[in-house]
């Protein structure tokens, strides 16, 4: 650790001289890009055109002026609607507008100007070219016109994200963050606000901060292709774009409703069992002082329930856990209601025309009530969970001179959780109690807490210089984490076979007949439990880790119809401080990968400088950082942080149930399983190459069609490395072990090493109309196909450990992430006719279908002894099994009452999830029944959903807009 400490040190020394001279690792992350040619009648370039862009909603104004071959280039734009002035001596003066310049874009407007002998002003309103012939990356902004108007019951922004091709996952219910999986590798996605880091370090399918949709202006989607800005994931990014003031106060305020009456009950659940829900929403922007300073504020309020039936819904269910004393609530439904409040305040000032600064505050609070764990666990031991998220972010922009711009950016977020219990324990209530097959009562478990902070600096510098556009830029992000586990008691009965005078147990019996204190006769004895196990050891986790970050690149334009994006990224992880004392030495070290250069390149060609077609290739290497939890496993499973032990019902001197042992002294400790990282572990790093054909059909709308193909290297898993060498082999070649270890002090060594590859192929065709006469839509289609040998464990849930731990090419199949169709559209429709009546019915759908999820067959059971007891059956390959394919269908009809000819008016709205009440199964890996028993023919339950998406769901609205 000192040399980590020392390189720490020089790499926060090395940024801190370097922040004077460069200023966000994500430019363009709030922002975009207008750039042109400016030409004379003959088509000839004009140098030195005084060049003007200005919001027209804020009157921030930018002005350059054409280089030798008539290049203009205004980057890190508020997004907006921009008017463009030219003027050039001898030439009329040139004025553009209507032009919406969105997240991330590179607008191209090119002038051809008018001889002042024949006009004295040109003025011209008309958008940008629909397709972006200098933009070299492929990404989508998700517009105000589709947040604010598709069908989007769950309140999550990140329902946006299926409408890009290469993306796949489970739609989320609520504020919660979809499970995506992007380019065939599960879970790598970069969530980002306003281009500030708000992926969780812990586990990186989570989100740190959650926003309303009320705040959110554009969701800008990148699935493959970025340039070198972006890191930290070798998937994409998701980045949302908060709202700013403008110089006019605008405003909404709505309330909506879903009533248990008009939803239909959950697939596979008892009558009367429907969600329901109420939410309030209200947002306000505007002047301060006019072009100058600005704000922003929103807050949403939610009261909703999505009911689950418990487990105990057989009469044999029922009648079990009713001798065990539980009947009504107890065994109904896990009611799982929430309340979330969201606050969001936004500041953004002006002084002069050279500095802009920005400032914002949110919070999140949620307290879900009664939502796991569900199944065969009674209402009394089921848990609820509290969160609390808060962040501040500050942005200054400068723009110094005509060719530099620079941005420098911090942020603070806070986010807590903690696990509480739906019926508070008391003195008299009994420890975890788990009666195999019919009811898990007594203590509630996972009461746990965990606490995350981001705390980042990053900027970047922008300078421009004939035809080059150079940026460099760091990122810092420091993620202090707190972790508070459980360790409690559970008393397990699993029943008893027959033995001498006595017939067989149940379950149920056996722990009657034990706390009735009746004696057995095959023993002579009093009845006991199976098992008592224990844990005991620390509590609290603390520990800090640090990323570090840092880029160049230059967009070149060699050609007015070429732009070639080059660069380089570099990036590093330091990890936590290690246990010096820990037994094993391994879980004594944690390496630190130094050596992450990624190179970066793409191309956008514009065929006979048209400004209708683009043909743009990417490649890139891009790392994967570590995620903390393995840092998290290795630290609290070192073989003396935490200890565990357990306790037959019938050794001599086991404690009589429902007591239990305070202290692990004087008791027999059962040999550990420690998690070590691997030494020589480096981070997984993803080659990603795409060729893509952009055409515009109409002046509206566009298609393109995309080749994507990415391979991924050193992906992290967990194998077994204290196994001793195989003492034979099963049927289909798998090693069979013996209980003997390599190194006796332990059971398992877990080890986590970067030994899987994955390579994936994709075909990619998305067809786009932008707000024009009343008309939005996107329609998007992927086949892909996903293979790797990485069963990653925590990414994807379920136990995902390597059948073979000495046998990689054994592993080689389907890939978690493999999803061959996805078909995802949206429409927004605001019909006009002549006849008025007619006139705003607005309507909006958004369809998602896809084929079956992948998912791995399991036996049951320990076929070749190495410890992971959900081996896969003699001869089936890894990820062999195919899930349901699904489709569901969301719609929304809106009847607008206009109050006047500005922006005020009155909606009614009507929304439908599911409208056509499809079911949708869940997750698959984690939600199917993936046991096919260890016989030729698979078991009656083979294949079963065990849980499922909503069915229909409606909710109805008043909104006021002005």
């Amino acid at each position: 650790m000192p040399e980590e400490r020392g390189f720490n040190m020089r790499l926060s020394m090395l940024f801190v001289c370097l922040l004077p001279a460069v200023a966000l690792a994500q430019t363009q992350a709030n922002t975009g890009q207008i750039e042109g040619t400016v030409t004379d009648p003959a088509g000839a370039a004009i140098a030195a055109a005084k060049v003007r862009l200005r919001n027209v909603e804020t009157n921030l104004a930018r002005e350059t002026a054409t280089n030798a071959a008539g290049l203009y280039r205004a980057a890190l734009l508020p997004i907006g609607n921009y008017e463009v002035t030219v003027e050039a001596p001898g030439f009329a003066l040139y004025r553009q507008t209507g032009i919406e310049l969105s997240t991330g874009q590179v607008l191209t407007v090119n002038v051809r100007m008018a001889l002042s002998a024949t006009q004295q002003e040109i003025t011209v309103t008309a958008d940008a070219a629909l397709v972006e012939t200098a933009q070299t990356t492929t990404s989508r902004a998700v517009n105000e016109i589709d947040i604010e108007n598709l069908p989007n019951l769950s309140r999550s922004e990140l329902n946006f994200a299926f409408l890009q091709p290469f993306i796949n996952g489970n739609r989320p219910r609520e504020y919660e963050a979809p499970r995506l999986d992007i380019g065939g590798l599960a879970r790598r996605v970069n969530y980002q606000v306003d281009g500030f880091q708000n992926s969780a370090a812990q586990q990186k399918s989570y989100r740190v901060i959650i926003f309303s949709t009320a705040a959110l202006q554009e969701t800008q989607i990148s699935s493959l292709g970025a340039n070198a800005e972006t890191g930290r994931t070798g998937g994409g990014v998701v980045n949302n774009i908060i709202r700013s003031g403008t110089n006019q106060f605008r405003g909404q305020a709505s309330y909506w409703t879903s009533r248990k009456v008009w939803n239909a009950r959950p697939f596979g659940a008892r009558e009367g069992i429907k969600p329901s829900g109420n939410v309030w929403v209200g947002a306000i922007g505007g002047p301060i002082r006019k072009d100058r300073l600005f704000f922003f504020a929103s807050y949403e309020a939610s009261r909703r329930a999505f009911p689950q039936s418990l487990g105990f819904t057989s009469d044999a269910a029922k009648a079990a856990a009713a001798r065990l004393g539980f009947t009504g609530e107890e065994i109904d439904v896990l009611p799982s209601r929430f309340n979330p409040q969201l606050w969001l305040a936004k500041f953004d000032w002006r002084p002069n025309t050279k500095h802009s600064f920005s400032l914002r505050a949110n919070t999140f609070r949620e307290l879900f009530a009664a939502r796991d764990p569900g199944g065969l666990t009674v209402l009394s031991s089921s848990n609820g969970a509290l969160f609390n998220e808060a962040a501040v972010a500050f942005a200054w922009t400068a723009s110094f001179n005509p060719t530099t711009v620079t941005e420098f950016r911090w942020q603070l977020a806070d986010r807590f959780s903690r696990r509480r219990p739906v019926v508070e324990p008391g003195p008299n209530t009994p420890p975890r109690t788990v009666v195999s097959g019919s009811a898990t009562f007594g203590y509630p478990s996972g009461l746990t807490a965990n606490r995350e902070k981001i705390v980042e600096w990053s900027g970047n510098v922008t300078k421009q210089f004939s035809r080059h556009q150079f940026k460099g830029g760091f990122n810092v992000v420091l993620s202090p984490l707190n972790f508070e586990d459980q360790l409690i008691p559970t008393f397990t009965f699993g029943g008893l076979t027959a033995s001498g005078p006595r017939g067989a147990v149940s379950a149920v019996d056996q722990y009657l007949y034990t706390i009735e204190r009746r004696i057995d006769p095959a023993t002579n004895r009093p009845y006991t439990y199976t098992q008592l196990s224990l844990s005991f050891g620390e509590r609290l986790l603390r520990y800090h880790q640090v990323y570090y970050g840092m880029y160049a690149q230059d967009s070149w334009r060699p050609k007015p119809n070429v732009t070639i994006n080059y660069g380089l990224r570099w990036e590093t992880q330091v990890p936590p401080e290690v246990d010096a004392t820990a037994p094993h030495a391994l879980s004594r070290q944690f390496p630190v990968d130094k050596a992450n250069f990624a190179p970066r390149f793409g191309v956008a060609w514009a065929p006979r400088g048209s400004e209708k077609t683009a043909v743009r290739f990417t490649y890139g290497l891009h790392f994967d950082s570590p995620q903390s939890n393995y840092f998290r496993d290795s630290l609290v499973n070192n073989g003396q942080r935490q200890v565990s032990i357990t306790i037959s019902g019938t050794t001599a001197g086991a404690p009589v149930y429902p007591n239990y042992p305070t202290t692990a002294a004087g008791l027999t400790i059962v040999r550990p399983s420690i998690t070590v990282i691997d030494p020589t572990l480096t981070w997984m790093y993803v080659h990603q190459s795409q060729l893509s054909i952009q055409r515009q059909l109409t002046r509206n709308t566009a298609m393109t069609v995309t080749g994507a193909f990415t391979k991924g290297t050193k992906i992290p898993l967990v194998q077994n490395v204290n196994l001793a060498p195989a003492v034979g082999t099963l049927p289909d070649g798998r090693n069979l072990y013996s209980a003997a270890r390599i190194d006796p002090q332990f059971n398992n060594i877990n080890m986590i090493t970067a030994g899987g590859n994955s390579n994936y192929a994709g075909l990619g065709v998305n067809l786009n109309r932008r707000w024009r006469r009343g008309v939005q839509f996107n329609l998007s289609y992927t086949w892909s196909h996903a293979l790797d040998n990485a069963p990653e464990s925590g990414i994807s849930g379920g136990s995902e450990q390597p059948q073979d731990t000495y046998n990689r090419r054994a592993e080689y199949g389907n890939s978690l992430a493999d999803v061959r169709h996805v078909l995802n559209g949206s429409a927004v429709l605001l019909p006009q006719f002549k006849n008025r009546v007619l006139n705003n019915n607005q309507y909006a759908f958004f369809f998602f279908a896809r084929s079956g999820s992948t998912f791995d067959v399991r036996s049951g059971t320990d076929l070749n002894r190495d410890s992971v007891n959900n081996d896969r059956p003699y001869f089936f390959g890894r990820n062999t099994g195919k899930g349901p394919s699904s489709y569901q269908f969301d719609f929304r009809y809106s009847r607008i009452i206009p109050l006047g000819k500005d922006r005020r008016r009155l909606s009614f709205s009507a929304e439908a999830a599911n409208i056509l009440n499809h079911p949708v199964p869940d997750s698959t890996n984690a939600f199917i029944n993936r046991t096919y028993g260890t016989g030729d023919q698979p078991i009656a339950t083979f294949r079963d959903i065990l849980a499922w998406h909503e069915m229909r769901r409606i909710q109805m609205g008043l909104r006021f807009d002005f």
